[in-house]
């Protein structure tokens, strides 16, 4: 069973982007894979040594924990 494809539209430092994501992606690995933003580092992948840290909406979370298609 495959994963299905999100349309995502993010706004990254006053830049929006649109793009297509499976629903598995995570906002890390979108932000690097697919933005090329490559200021956020990846590291452990499991949200233990807060390098994946952002900012979102104003509130802190790890983004190797969060789907890039999580709608909060």
């Amino acid at each position: 069973m495959g994963s299905q494809e999100v349309d995502l539209s993010l706004n990254v430092n006053n830049i929006s982007y649109s793009l297509k994501l499976q629903s598995r992606v995570t906002l890390l690995d979108a932000l690097r894979e697919k933005l090329g933003l490559m200021g956020i580092k990846k590291a452990c992948d499991r949200g233990e040594c807060d390098a994946y840290t952002i900012l979102v909406n104003g509130r802190r979370i790890n983004s190797c924990m969060t789907l890039g298609t999580n709608k909060k």
